[in-house]
Protein backbone atom coordinates (compact mmCIF):
# COMPACT_ATOMS: atom_id res chain seq x y z
CA UNK A 1 0.00 0.00 0.00
CA UNK A 2 2.63 2.36 0.30
CA UNK A 3 3.75 2.31 -2.94
CA UNK A 4 0.84 4.29 -3.81
CA UNK A 5 2.41 7.13 -2.41
CA UNK A 6 4.79 7.08 -4.75
CA UNK A 7 2.64 6.64 -8.28
CA UNK A 8 3.85 9.00 -10.68
CA UNK A 9 2.27 10.52 -13.48
CA UNK A 10 4.95 10.69 -15.81
CA UNK A 11 7.65 8.46 -16.10
CA UNK A 12 10.56 10.68 -13.75
CA UNK A 13 12.64 9.60 -10.91
CA UNK A 14 10.82 10.70 -7.45
CA UNK A 15 6.77 11.74 -7.90
CA UNK A 16 5.97 11.45 -4.37
CA UNK A 17 3.14 14.10 -2.85
CA UNK A 18 3.99 15.27 0.24
CA UNK A 19 2.24 13.94 3.19
CA UNK A 20 0.85 16.65 5.66
CA UNK A 21 2.84 16.83 8.51
CA UNK A 22 1.43 18.12 12.01
CA UNK A 23 4.74 18.88 14.06
CA UNK A 24 7.14 20.80 12.13
CA UNK A 25 6.67 23.99 9.73
CA UNK A 26 6.36 24.31 6.38
CA UNK A 27 6.63 27.82 6.64
CA UNK A 28 10.10 28.25 7.67
CA UNK A 29 12.55 26.44 9.85
CA UNK A 30 11.92 26.05 14.05
CA UNK A 31 8.81 27.31 13.12
CA UNK A 32 5.16 25.88 14.42
CA UNK A 33 2.56 24.94 11.94
CA UNK A 34 -0.10 27.53 11.18
CA UNK A 35 -3.00 27.88 13.00
CA UNK A 36 -6.53 27.56 11.92
CA UNK A 37 -10.36 28.10 12.98
CA UNK A 38 -11.14 25.04 11.24
CA UNK A 39 -11.63 21.70 12.31
CA UNK A 40 -9.09 20.21 9.55
CA UNK A 41 -6.74 21.46 11.71
CA UNK A 42 -7.45 20.67 15.46
CA UNK A 43 -5.67 18.29 17.25
CA UNK A 44 -7.63 14.81 16.48
CA UNK A 45 -7.54 11.79 18.08
CA UNK A 46 -5.00 9.23 16.85
CA UNK A 47 -7.19 6.41 15.65
CA UNK A 48 -9.42 9.03 13.48
CA UNK A 49 -6.15 10.29 11.76
CA UNK A 50 -5.07 6.27 11.26
CA UNK A 51 -8.65 5.30 9.81
CA UNK A 52 -8.41 9.11 7.68
CA UNK A 53 -4.97 8.25 6.08
CA UNK A 54 -6.52 4.58 5.57
CA UNK A 55 -9.43 6.29 3.55
CA UNK A 56 -6.97 8.45 1.78
CA UNK A 57 -4.78 5.92 0.50
CA UNK A 58 -7.86 3.63 -0.59
CA UNK A 59 -9.29 6.52 -2.74
CA UNK A 60 -5.23 7.50 -4.03
CA UNK A 61 -4.96 3.84 -5.26
CA UNK A 62 -8.66 4.39 -7.00
CA UNK A 63 -7.32 7.88 -8.77
CA UNK A 64 -3.97 6.30 -9.83
CA UNK A 65 -5.26 3.07 -10.90
CA UNK A 66 -8.12 5.40 -13.50
CA UNK A 67 -6.84 8.62 -14.00
CA UNK A 68 -3.02 8.14 -14.21
CA UNK A 69 -3.22 9.26 -17.66
CA UNK A 70 -5.65 11.77 -17.84
CA UNK A 71 -4.44 15.56 -19.32
CA UNK A 72 -6.07 18.00 -16.78
CA UNK A 73 -3.37 20.74 -17.65
CA UNK A 74 -0.61 21.54 -20.32
CA UNK A 75 2.43 19.81 -20.14
CA UNK A 76 4.46 23.18 -19.90
CA UNK A 77 2.63 23.64 -16.26
CA UNK A 78 4.01 19.98 -15.17
CA UNK A 79 7.66 20.81 -16.29
CA UNK A 80 7.05 23.17 -13.23
CA UNK A 81 9.00 22.79 -9.86
CA UNK A 82 6.10 22.73 -7.70
CA UNK A 83 4.34 20.18 -10.32
CA UNK A 84 7.14 17.75 -10.60
CA UNK A 85 6.37 15.61 -7.21
CA UNK A 86 2.96 16.74 -7.56
CA UNK A 87 2.48 12.62 -7.47
CA UNK A 88 -1.44 11.63 -7.05
CA UNK A 89 -2.52 15.22 -6.90
CA UNK A 90 -2.65 15.56 -10.97
CA UNK A 91 -4.82 12.13 -11.11
CA UNK A 92 -7.34 13.21 -7.99
CA UNK A 93 -7.93 16.33 -9.41
CA UNK A 94 -8.71 15.10 -12.98
CA UNK A 95 -11.19 12.71 -10.86
CA UNK A 96 -13.29 15.75 -9.63
CA UNK A 97 -13.00 17.18 -12.58
CA UNK A 98 -14.69 14.29 -14.52
CA UNK A 99 -17.15 12.20 -11.77
CA UNK A 100 -20.19 12.95 -11.44
CA UNK A 101 -21.24 10.06 -8.68
CA UNK A 102 -22.22 12.26 -5.42
CA UNK A 103 -20.30 9.36 -2.75
CA UNK A 104 -16.92 9.66 -4.84
CA UNK A 105 -16.87 13.34 -5.44
CA UNK A 106 -17.24 13.34 -1.55
CA UNK A 107 -14.60 10.62 -0.66
CA UNK A 108 -12.19 12.03 -3.28
CA UNK A 109 -12.97 15.94 -1.98
CA UNK A 110 -12.15 14.87 1.61
CA UNK A 111 -8.86 13.28 0.48
CA UNK A 112 -7.70 16.91 -1.36
CA UNK A 113 -8.86 18.63 2.36
CA UNK A 114 -6.72 16.22 4.26
CA UNK A 115 -3.63 16.18 1.79
CA UNK A 116 -4.30 20.43 1.20
CA UNK A 117 -2.85 20.79 5.04
CA UNK A 118 0.61 20.49 3.50
CA UNK A 119 2.19 23.42 2.01
CA UNK A 120 4.15 22.33 -0.55
CA UNK A 121 0.78 20.44 -1.86
CA UNK A 122 -1.45 23.56 -1.86
CA UNK A 123 1.35 24.54 -3.76
CA UNK A 124 1.10 22.13 -6.17
CA UNK A 125 -2.53 22.38 -6.11
CA UNK A 126 -2.49 26.24 -7.45
CA UNK A 127 -0.13 25.35 -9.79
CA UNK A 128 -2.46 22.87 -11.06
CA UNK A 129 -5.50 25.01 -11.21
CA UNK A 130 -7.17 23.24 -8.38
CA UNK A 131 -9.40 26.37 -8.02
CA UNK A 132 -10.79 26.32 -11.27
CA UNK A 133 -12.01 22.49 -10.73
CA UNK A 134 -13.15 23.26 -7.38
CA UNK A 135 -15.32 26.18 -8.48
CA UNK A 136 -16.43 24.40 -11.40
CA UNK A 137 -17.67 22.01 -9.35
CA UNK A 138 -19.62 24.24 -6.89
CA UNK A 139 -21.08 25.89 -10.32
CA UNK A 140 -22.38 22.10 -11.29
CA UNK A 141 -23.09 20.91 -8.05
CA UNK A 142 -26.18 22.95 -7.36
CA UNK A 143 -28.34 19.84 -6.10
CA UNK A 144 -26.20 17.96 -4.58
CA UNK A 145 -25.71 19.74 -1.06
CA UNK A 146 -22.91 17.11 0.67
CA UNK A 147 -20.88 17.69 -2.85
CA UNK A 148 -21.08 21.48 -2.13
CA UNK A 149 -20.36 21.18 1.62
CA UNK A 150 -17.12 19.06 0.94
CA UNK A 151 -16.05 21.01 -1.89
CA UNK A 152 -16.37 24.57 0.10
CA UNK A 153 -14.25 22.63 3.28
CA UNK A 154 -11.58 22.05 0.11
CA UNK A 155 -11.94 25.65 -1.05
CA UNK A 156 -11.39 26.76 2.73
CA UNK A 157 -8.00 24.36 2.69
CA UNK A 158 -6.25 25.79 -0.53
CA UNK A 159 -7.11 28.97 0.03
CA UNK A 160 -7.00 30.29 3.83
CA UNK A 161 -3.30 30.33 4.19
CA UNK A 162 -2.23 33.51 2.48
CA UNK A 163 -3.49 36.80 1.47
CA UNK A 164 -2.48 35.86 -2.18
CA UNK A 165 -4.18 32.81 -2.28
CA UNK A 166 -7.45 34.51 -1.27
CA UNK A 167 -7.00 37.29 -3.71
CA UNK A 168 -6.30 34.57 -6.32
CA UNK A 169 -10.03 33.36 -5.40
CA UNK A 170 -11.80 36.77 -5.35
CA UNK A 171 -10.00 37.50 -8.86
CA UNK A 172 -11.26 34.54 -10.44
CA UNK A 173 -13.88 34.62 -12.92
CA UNK A 174 -16.09 32.15 -11.78
CA UNK A 175 -15.97 33.78 -8.45
CA UNK A 176 -19.75 34.07 -9.05
CA UNK A 177 -20.31 30.12 -7.99
CA UNK A 178 -19.13 30.79 -4.15
CA UNK A 179 -21.37 34.07 -4.19
CA UNK A 180 -24.51 32.39 -5.84
CA UNK A 181 -24.68 30.07 -2.90
CA UNK A 182 -25.70 32.87 -0.10
CA UNK A 183 -28.96 32.31 -1.23
CA UNK A 184 -31.97 31.90 1.07
CA UNK A 185 -33.66 29.52 -1.45
CA UNK A 186 -30.66 27.06 -0.03
CA UNK A 187 -30.67 25.15 2.79
CA UNK A 188 -29.51 26.58 6.37
CA UNK A 189 -26.67 24.36 6.69
CA UNK A 190 -25.61 25.16 3.08
CA UNK A 191 -25.48 29.05 3.45
CA UNK A 192 -24.21 28.87 7.26
CA UNK A 193 -21.34 27.25 5.94
CA UNK A 194 -21.06 29.21 3.30
CA UNK A 195 -21.29 32.02 4.90
CA UNK A 196 -18.10 30.89 7.62
CA UNK A 197 -16.15 29.88 4.35
CA UNK A 198 -16.16 33.42 2.98
CA UNK A 199 -15.80 35.18 6.16
CA UNK A 200 -12.62 33.10 6.65
CA UNK A 201 -11.41 34.06 3.07
CA UNK A 202 -12.57 37.62 2.64
CA UNK A 203 -10.35 39.48 4.84
CA UNK A 204 -6.95 39.86 4.46
CA UNK A 205 -4.37 42.13 6.14
CA UNK A 206 -3.95 45.80 5.06
CA UNK A 207 -0.51 45.65 4.96
CA UNK A 208 0.08 42.25 3.33
CA UNK A 209 -0.52 43.31 -0.26
CA UNK A 210 0.88 42.50 -3.38
CA UNK A 211 4.46 43.30 -2.54
CA UNK A 212 4.18 41.17 1.22
CA UNK A 213 2.62 38.52 -0.39
CA UNK A 214 4.64 37.70 -3.59
CA UNK A 215 7.65 37.48 -1.67
CA UNK A 216 5.94 35.64 1.57
CA UNK A 217 7.18 32.13 -0.77
CA UNK A 218 10.86 33.38 -1.25
CA UNK A 219 11.97 34.66 2.10
CA UNK A 220 10.20 32.41 4.11
CA UNK A 221 7.61 35.64 5.80
CA UNK A 222 4.81 34.39 7.72
CA UNK A 223 1.10 33.90 6.35
CA UNK A 224 -2.30 35.39 7.56
CA UNK A 225 -2.94 32.22 9.15
CA UNK A 226 -0.16 33.10 12.01
CA UNK A 227 -3.19 33.68 14.00
CA UNK A 228 -6.38 33.27 14.07
CA UNK A 229 -9.34 35.45 12.53
CA UNK A 230 -11.48 35.39 15.71
CA UNK A 231 -7.49 37.00 17.17
CA UNK A 232 -7.38 39.51 14.59
CA UNK A 233 -10.85 40.51 14.87
CA UNK A 234 -10.68 40.63 19.00
CA UNK A 235 -6.65 43.11 18.44
CA UNK A 236 -6.64 44.41 15.17
CA UNK A 237 -2.89 45.23 15.62
CA UNK A 238 -0.87 41.42 16.16
CA UNK A 239 2.63 40.91 16.86
CA UNK A 240 4.27 37.57 16.08
CA UNK A 241 6.09 35.51 18.74
CA UNK A 242 8.18 33.76 16.98
CA UNK A 243 11.35 34.22 15.75
CA UNK A 244 10.08 36.34 12.37
CA UNK A 245 8.18 38.39 14.24
CA UNK A 246 6.73 41.65 12.75
CA UNK A 247 3.27 43.25 12.64
CA UNK A 248 0.01 42.91 10.88
CA UNK A 249 -1.99 45.97 9.85
CA UNK A 250 -5.64 45.62 10.16
CA UNK A 251 -8.18 43.29 8.00
CA UNK A 252 -9.15 44.58 5.00
CA UNK A 253 -12.37 43.39 2.94
CA UNK A 254 -11.38 41.84 0.20
CA UNK A 255 -14.50 41.45 -1.96
CA UNK A 256 -16.60 44.76 -1.15
CA UNK A 257 -19.85 42.91 -3.46
CA UNK A 258 -19.55 39.92 -0.52
CA UNK A 259 -21.62 43.34 1.60
CA UNK A 260 -24.38 43.27 -1.20
CA UNK A 261 -24.82 39.45 -1.02
CA UNK A 262 -24.81 38.90 2.56
CA UNK A 263 -27.14 42.30 2.94
CA UNK A 264 -29.63 39.87 1.10
CA UNK A 265 -30.19 37.19 3.31
CA UNK A 266 -31.23 39.85 6.26
CA UNK A 267 -34.76 39.62 6.63
CA UNK A 268 -36.87 39.10 9.45
CA UNK A 269 -38.59 36.01 8.41
CA UNK A 270 -35.08 34.31 7.58
CA UNK A 271 -33.51 31.25 9.96
CA UNK A 272 -31.95 33.36 13.16
CA UNK A 273 -28.79 30.92 13.00
CA UNK A 274 -28.51 32.26 9.44
CA UNK A 275 -29.68 35.62 10.97
CA UNK A 276 -26.53 35.69 13.19
CA UNK A 277 -23.80 34.42 10.96
CA UNK A 278 -24.45 37.21 8.56
CA UNK A 279 -24.45 39.61 10.95
CA UNK A 280 -21.32 38.43 12.04
CA UNK A 281 -19.77 38.52 8.78
CA UNK A 282 -20.96 42.24 8.63
CA UNK A 283 -19.93 43.17 12.23
CA UNK A 284 -16.12 42.19 11.50
CA UNK A 285 -16.62 43.98 8.10
CA UNK A 286 -17.96 47.16 9.57
CA UNK A 287 -15.04 47.23 12.35
CA UNK A 288 -12.58 47.84 9.38
CA UNK A 289 -14.49 49.84 7.35
CA UNK A 290 -12.05 52.64 8.06
CA UNK A 291 -9.25 50.52 6.60
CA UNK A 292 -10.86 50.42 3.05
CA UNK A 293 -12.41 54.40 3.11
CA UNK A 294 -10.38 55.50 0.03
CA UNK A 295 -11.38 52.84 -2.21
CA UNK A 296 -14.21 53.46 -4.47
CA UNK A 297 -17.62 52.71 -3.96
CA UNK A 298 -16.75 51.43 -0.39
CA UNK A 299 -19.86 53.77 1.65
CA UNK A 300 -21.75 52.38 -1.26
CA UNK A 301 -21.84 48.63 -0.74
CA UNK A 302 -22.95 49.39 2.61
CA UNK A 303 -26.23 50.96 1.62
CA UNK A 304 -28.17 47.99 0.70
CA UNK A 305 -27.00 46.44 4.07
CA UNK A 306 -27.86 49.87 6.14
CA UNK A 307 -31.49 49.71 4.51
CA UNK A 308 -31.85 45.94 5.29
CA UNK A 309 -30.67 46.47 9.24
CA UNK A 310 -33.34 48.09 10.51
CA UNK A 311 -36.56 46.04 9.59
CA UNK A 312 -34.73 43.91 11.88
CA UNK A 313 -34.61 46.13 14.74
CA UNK A 314 -38.70 46.32 14.68
CA UNK A 315 -39.89 43.23 12.95
CA UNK A 316 -37.83 40.62 14.67
CA UNK A 317 -38.56 38.93 17.81
CA UNK A 318 -34.98 37.41 18.80
CA UNK A 319 -32.97 39.93 20.68
CA UNK A 320 -29.77 38.18 19.64
CA UNK A 321 -30.23 39.25 16.27
CA UNK A 322 -31.37 42.56 16.84
CA UNK A 323 -28.41 43.02 19.45
CA UNK A 324 -25.96 41.83 16.66
CA UNK A 325 -27.78 44.19 13.92
CA UNK A 326 -27.27 46.95 16.73
CA UNK A 327 -23.57 46.11 16.73
CA UNK A 328 -23.23 46.80 13.28
CA UNK A 329 -24.24 50.28 13.32
CA UNK A 330 -22.46 51.15 16.27
CA UNK A 331 -19.40 50.44 13.98
CA UNK A 332 -21.00 51.95 11.08
CA UNK A 333 -22.05 54.95 12.95
CA UNK A 334 -18.61 55.59 14.04
CA UNK A 335 -17.80 57.17 10.31
CA UNK A 336 -19.58 60.45 9.25
CA UNK A 337 -19.97 59.00 6.13
CA UNK A 338 -22.48 56.95 7.12
CA UNK A 339 -24.51 59.34 8.87
CA UNK A 340 -27.11 60.52 6.21
CA UNK A 341 -27.36 56.90 4.80
CA UNK A 342 -28.36 55.91 8.90
CA UNK A 343 -30.89 59.43 8.59
CA UNK A 344 -32.59 57.72 5.09
CA UNK A 345 -32.59 54.27 6.39
CA UNK A 346 -35.53 55.20 8.88
CA UNK A 347 -33.23 53.91 12.01
CA UNK A 348 -34.09 56.79 14.15
CA UNK A 349 -37.02 56.15 15.63
CA UNK A 350 -36.71 52.41 16.00
CA UNK A 351 -33.45 53.43 17.94
CA UNK A 352 -35.35 55.40 20.05
CA UNK A 353 -37.72 53.04 21.25
CA UNK A 354 -34.95 50.56 22.14
CA UNK A 355 -33.28 52.86 24.24
CA UNK A 356 -35.93 51.71 27.06
CA UNK A 357 -35.31 48.04 26.28
CA UNK A 358 -34.91 45.83 29.25
CA UNK A 359 -32.03 44.24 27.98
CA UNK A 360 -29.16 46.79 29.09
CA UNK A 361 -27.19 45.67 26.27
CA UNK A 362 -29.43 46.65 23.71
CA UNK A 363 -30.24 49.91 25.10
CA UNK A 364 -26.59 50.87 25.61
CA UNK A 365 -25.92 50.10 21.75
CA UNK A 366 -29.16 51.97 21.10
CA UNK A 367 -27.64 55.10 22.94
CA UNK A 368 -24.22 54.77 21.60
CA UNK A 369 -25.68 54.65 17.87
CA UNK A 370 -27.89 57.65 19.07
CA UNK A 371 -25.41 59.77 20.66
CA UNK A 372 -22.86 59.33 17.35
CA UNK A 373 -25.96 60.56 15.05
CA UNK A 374 -26.25 64.00 17.01
CA UNK A 375 -23.06 65.14 16.43
CA UNK A 376 -24.39 66.88 12.90
CA UNK A 377 -25.75 66.52 9.70
CA UNK A 378 -29.57 65.73 9.10
CA UNK A 379 -30.08 63.35 11.82
CA UNK A 380 -29.42 65.91 14.56
CA UNK A 381 -32.28 67.74 12.94
CA UNK A 382 -34.35 65.03 13.00
CA UNK A 383 -33.26 64.32 17.10
CA UNK A 384 -34.12 67.85 17.85
CA UNK A 385 -38.34 67.22 17.10
CA UNK A 386 -40.66 66.55 19.94
CA UNK A 387 -41.16 62.58 19.36
CA UNK A 388 -37.10 62.14 19.83
CA UNK A 389 -36.85 64.84 23.10
CA UNK A 390 -39.77 63.38 24.48
CA UNK A 391 -38.29 60.34 24.22
CA UNK A 392 -35.60 60.42 25.74
CA UNK A 393 -37.00 62.69 28.94
CA UNK A 394 -38.67 59.57 29.56
CA UNK A 395 -35.10 57.63 29.90
CA UNK A 396 -34.39 60.35 31.52
CA UNK A 397 -37.97 59.61 33.80
CA UNK A 398 -37.34 55.64 34.19
CA UNK A 399 -33.40 55.82 34.50
CA UNK A 400 -33.36 51.62 34.10
CA UNK A 401 -29.81 51.82 33.35
CA UNK A 402 -26.85 54.77 34.21
CA UNK A 403 -24.81 54.13 30.98
CA UNK A 404 -28.27 54.79 28.76
CA UNK A 405 -28.62 57.48 30.93
CA UNK A 406 -25.50 59.05 30.40
CA UNK A 407 -25.85 58.85 26.84
CA UNK A 408 -29.29 60.59 27.11
CA UNK A 409 -28.00 63.75 28.94
CA UNK A 410 -24.74 64.11 26.85
CA UNK A 411 -27.44 64.09 23.33
CA UNK A 412 -29.72 66.57 25.01
CA UNK A 413 -26.56 68.63 26.19
CA UNK A 414 -25.48 68.93 22.38
CA UNK A 415 -29.01 69.29 21.28
CA UNK A 416 -29.40 72.05 23.62
CA UNK A 417 -26.37 73.94 22.84
CA UNK A 418 -26.96 73.39 18.67
CA UNK A 419 -30.78 75.00 19.14
CA UNK A 420 -32.09 77.26 21.12
CA UNK A 421 -36.05 75.99 20.54
CA UNK A 422 -34.71 72.80 22.15
CA UNK A 423 -33.71 74.41 25.57
CA UNK A 424 -37.35 76.11 25.40
CA UNK A 425 -39.03 72.91 24.86
CA UNK A 426 -37.14 70.85 27.71
CA UNK A 427 -37.89 73.65 29.95
CA UNK A 428 -41.61 73.97 28.63
CA UNK A 429 -41.49 69.89 29.39
CA UNK A 430 -40.36 70.04 33.15
CA UNK A 431 -36.78 69.11 32.64
CA UNK A 432 -35.59 71.26 35.09
CA UNK A 433 -37.79 69.92 38.47
CA UNK A 434 -36.61 66.20 36.24
CA UNK A 435 -32.60 66.65 36.35
CA UNK A 436 -33.44 68.20 39.61
CA UNK A 437 -34.88 65.10 41.24
CA UNK A 438 -32.44 62.97 39.47
CA UNK A 439 -29.48 64.55 40.34
CA UNK A 440 -30.93 63.85 44.10
CA UNK A 441 -31.79 60.45 43.56
CA UNK A 442 -28.72 58.91 41.06
CA UNK A 443 -25.94 57.74 43.38
CA UNK A 444 -23.74 57.90 40.19
CA UNK A 445 -21.30 60.51 40.41
CA UNK A 446 -21.11 60.75 36.19
CA UNK A 447 -24.87 61.14 36.32
CA UNK A 448 -24.97 63.49 38.91
CA UNK A 449 -22.31 65.54 36.87
CA UNK A 450 -24.30 65.28 33.70
CA UNK A 451 -27.36 66.60 35.45
CA UNK A 452 -25.64 69.58 36.54
CA UNK A 453 -24.08 70.74 33.43
CA UNK A 454 -27.80 70.06 31.49
CA UNK A 455 -29.21 72.62 34.03
CA UNK A 456 -26.83 75.21 33.33
CA UNK A 457 -27.61 74.76 29.57
CA UNK A 458 -30.93 75.12 30.48
CA UNK A 459 -30.48 78.14 32.30
CA UNK A 460 -30.80 76.66 35.91
CA UNK A 461 -27.55 78.34 37.35
CA UNK A 462 -28.27 76.80 41.05
CA UNK A 463 -25.32 75.51 43.63
CA UNK A 464 -24.75 72.32 43.29
CA UNK A 465 -25.70 71.58 47.31
CA UNK A 466 -29.29 73.75 47.43
CA UNK A 467 -29.99 72.50 44.12
CA UNK A 468 -29.90 68.60 45.50
CA UNK A 469 -31.62 69.93 49.26
CA UNK A 470 -34.57 71.66 47.16
CA UNK A 471 -35.07 68.59 44.94
CA UNK A 472 -35.25 65.86 47.83
CA UNK A 473 -36.97 68.40 50.31
CA UNK A 474 -39.88 68.64 47.76
CA UNK A 475 -41.87 65.54 47.52
CA UNK A 476 -43.58 64.56 44.51
CA UNK A 477 -46.38 66.28 43.42
CA UNK A 478 -46.11 69.15 46.62
CA UNK A 479 -44.82 72.70 45.27
CA UNK A 480 -45.55 71.67 41.44
CA UNK A 481 -48.18 71.18 38.88
CA UNK A 482 -49.45 67.38 38.96
CA UNK A 483 -47.97 64.87 37.00
CA UNK A 484 -49.33 65.45 33.08
CA UNK A 485 -49.26 62.52 30.68
CA UNK A 486 -48.17 63.71 27.47
CA UNK A 487 -49.21 61.23 24.35
CA UNK A 488 -48.00 62.20 20.94
CA UNK A 489 -49.33 59.99 18.27
CA UNK A 490 -45.99 59.40 16.79
CA UNK A 491 -44.05 58.35 20.21
CA UNK A 492 -44.13 54.79 20.70
CA UNK A 493 -45.47 55.45 24.64
CA UNK A 494 -46.59 57.83 27.12
CA UNK A 495 -44.10 60.06 29.10
CA UNK A 496 -44.51 60.74 32.16
CA UNK A 497 -43.16 64.12 32.92
CA UNK A 498 -43.33 67.63 35.60
CA UNK A 499 -44.93 70.46 34.18
CA UNK A 500 -42.59 73.25 35.08
CA UNK A 501 -41.89 76.88 34.12
CA UNK A 502 -42.24 78.80 30.96
CA UNK A 503 -41.12 81.71 31.24
CA UNK A 504 -37.04 83.18 31.39
CA UNK A 505 -34.23 81.38 30.85
CA UNK A 506 -33.73 81.96 27.80
CA UNK A 507 -30.42 80.49 25.71
CA UNK A 508 -27.59 83.06 25.41
CA UNK A 509 -25.24 83.29 22.66
CA UNK A 510 -22.59 82.07 24.31
CA UNK A 511 -21.36 78.58 22.71
CA UNK A 512 -21.22 75.80 24.94
CA UNK A 513 -18.38 74.94 27.47
CA UNK A 514 -15.84 71.94 26.65
CA UNK A 515 -16.69 70.02 29.85
CA UNK A 516 -19.76 68.70 28.58
CA UNK A 517 -20.05 64.74 29.32
CA UNK A 518 -18.93 63.14 26.46
CA UNK A 519 -19.97 59.61 25.13
CA UNK A 520 -16.88 58.10 24.60
CA UNK A 521 -12.85 58.26 24.57
CA UNK A 522 -12.25 59.70 21.28
CA UNK A 523 -15.44 61.52 21.63
CA UNK A 524 -13.78 63.81 24.51
CA UNK A 525 -10.30 64.03 22.90
CA UNK A 526 -12.24 65.79 19.86
CA UNK A 527 -14.53 67.85 22.04
CA UNK A 528 -10.72 69.11 24.08
CA UNK A 529 -9.03 69.75 20.69
CA UNK A 530 -11.71 71.62 19.36
CA UNK A 531 -11.76 73.77 22.81
CA UNK A 532 -8.47 74.61 21.95
CA UNK A 533 -5.85 75.18 24.83
CA UNK A 534 -7.18 78.46 26.59
CA UNK A 535 -11.05 76.55 27.04
CA UNK A 536 -11.98 76.79 30.34
CA UNK A 537 -14.77 74.87 32.46
CA UNK A 538 -17.49 76.98 34.06
CA UNK A 539 -16.78 77.62 37.68
CA UNK A 540 -19.48 76.25 39.88
CA UNK A 541 -22.09 78.19 41.16
CA UNK A 542 -21.07 79.10 44.94
CA UNK A 543 -17.40 78.90 44.67
CA UNK A 544 -15.36 81.73 45.70
CA UNK A 545 -12.76 81.43 43.86
CA UNK A 546 -14.16 82.54 40.97
CA UNK A 547 -12.48 82.11 36.88
CA UNK A 548 -9.15 80.75 38.93
CA UNK A 549 -10.78 77.53 40.02
CA UNK A 550 -11.06 76.75 36.20
CA UNK A 551 -7.50 76.47 35.53
CA UNK A 552 -7.12 73.21 37.89
CA UNK A 553 -8.48 70.12 36.75
CA UNK A 554 -10.09 68.60 39.31
CA UNK A 555 -9.82 64.78 40.46
CA UNK A 556 -12.77 63.08 39.18
CA UNK A 557 -15.30 61.35 41.29
CA UNK A 558 -16.09 57.78 41.92
CA UNK A 559 -18.54 56.10 38.73
CA UNK A 560 -20.31 53.18 39.43
CA UNK A 561 -19.80 52.81 35.17
CA UNK A 562 -18.06 49.81 34.05
CA UNK A 563 -17.47 49.37 30.01
CA UNK A 564 -19.77 47.79 27.68
CA UNK A 565 -17.72 46.33 25.04
CA UNK A 566 -19.97 48.08 22.19
CA UNK A 567 -20.64 51.28 23.79
CA UNK A 568 -17.15 51.78 25.63
CA UNK A 569 -16.76 54.08 28.28
CA UNK A 570 -18.27 57.46 28.91
CA UNK A 571 -15.71 59.87 30.21
CA UNK A 572 -15.59 63.35 30.94
CA UNK A 573 -13.94 66.19 28.71
CA UNK A 574 -12.37 68.69 31.88
CA UNK A 575 -11.41 71.35 28.50
CA UNK A 576 -8.00 72.20 30.16
CA UNK A 577 -4.98 71.65 28.68
CA UNK A 578 -6.96 69.23 25.88
CA UNK A 579 -7.08 66.43 28.38
CA UNK A 580 -9.66 63.83 28.90
CA UNK A 581 -10.55 62.91 32.06
CA UNK A 582 -12.64 59.23 32.88
CA UNK A 583 -13.91 57.83 36.63
CA UNK A 584 -10.54 56.43 36.95
CA UNK A 585 -8.12 59.59 35.79
CA UNK A 586 -6.13 61.28 33.35
CA UNK A 587 -6.54 59.95 29.85
CA UNK A 588 -4.55 60.23 26.92
CA UNK A 589 -6.27 62.21 23.95
CA UNK A 590 -4.44 60.01 21.02
CA UNK A 591 -6.21 56.87 21.87
CA UNK A 592 -7.67 55.47 18.66
CA UNK A 593 -11.92 55.25 18.39
CA UNK A 594 -11.81 52.22 17.92
CA UNK A 595 -10.18 51.60 21.27
CA UNK A 596 -13.07 52.80 23.30
CA UNK A 597 -15.41 49.88 21.19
Amino acid sequence: MEQLLHCAVAPEPSTSFFAPARQESTVSAGALTDASSTSLEDVEEPQNNARRITLCKQVLFEVTSTYSGSQLVEMPLLKRAACRNSGALLPLLSMLAAEHETSRVVRAMDTLSFLLMDRANRRACHELRALDVLLDILRRASDQQQVQLSCLEALCSLCKHDAKEKMALWQHPNRGALLSMLNNRNSSVLVIETLRVCRTLCFAAASGGADCASSSAATGACNNSCCSLSERERDGEHRHRSSHSHTHGPLQLLEPALLTVTAELLHPSTDVSVLLKALKLLHVASAHVGCAKDSPGCCGCWHNAMFRLVPLLTHCADMDVVESALAVLVNLSEHEMFHNVCFASGCIPPLLHLLNHKRCAVSQSASCVLSALAEGGLSRDKLCQDTALLAMLRVLHTNHCVVVTLGVLYMLGRLASYRGQVVRSLKNWGAVQLLLRLQATTTDADAAEGCRQLLQLLGAQLPAAQSVQSAAAVPSGAGSKAPVKISLQSAYSSITMFEGATHGGERSQVPAAAGGLCRTISAAATASAAAGLGARSPPVAGCSDGPRRSLQAEAPRPSSITGHPLLGSFAMCSGVRGAAYSPMGPIAASISPAAAY
